[in-house]
């Protein structure tokens, strides 16, 4: 009889990378921008393009609507899950599932992820290139609830990059998939 083993490990601490912004304790205490009728969003740069091309493409006006202020994050600019247990739970069930259904993952899918003012993911497009296991981390994610993102005093909704790195072993007795929030090193 097989013994599953899945390994879930998330690197630099999970999802508390640094801070986008300071005092995220009162975050939930300042308005939204929209709601002060301010156009901002938070836009994190995509893997492949420096800050440089990405205020390029911004400079366009083809993403965002005319006088919307953009604050550009860097990559691994997250802020940190305010629900990190029941992610690490959902993430953990779809490391299980994929193994029983005999899936192997093994590399980076992409993501951008879309966040609202109050941090909740409203909206994941992966990019695994595989069409099932996309379809399975838009549900898992989808789960996740993020600190807001401040930008000059107030919460704004942000779009993020987040790779996701897949490896998964099956070896005897043991299966094991682990994932982790950057690139294998």
């Amino acid at each position: 009889m097989r013994h599953a083993l899945f390994a879930l490990a998330l690197a630099a601490g999970g999802l508390t990378l640094a801070p986008a912004a300071s005092a995220q304790e009162t975050a939930d205490a300042l308005p939204t921008c929209a709601s002060q009728g301010l156009q901002r969003v938070a836009v994190m740069v995509p893997p492949g393009l420096t800050a440089e091309q990405l205020r390029e493409t911004l400079r366009s006006g083809s993403l965002f609507p005319a006088g919307t202020q953009v604050q550009v994050l860097q990559p691994g600019q997250l802020m940190p899950l305010r629900n990190q247990e029941q992610f690490s739970a959902r993430m953990g069930t779809t490391l299980t599932m994929l193994l029983d259904n005999g899936m192997h993952v093994q590399g980076t899918a992409p993501m951008l992820v879309e966040v609202d003012e109050d941090g909740n993911v409203t909206n994941v497009h992966p990019n695994s290139g595989n069409p099932e296991l996309n379809r399975i981390l838009v549900r898992t994610w989808r789960v996740a609830r993020f600190e807001p993102y401040v930008v000059d005093g107030c919460r704004v909704k942000a779009w993020l990059q987040v790779p996701q790195t897949f490896s998964s072993d099956e070896s005897g007795e043991r299966r094991e998939m682990q994932v982790r929030t950057t690139p294998a090193p």
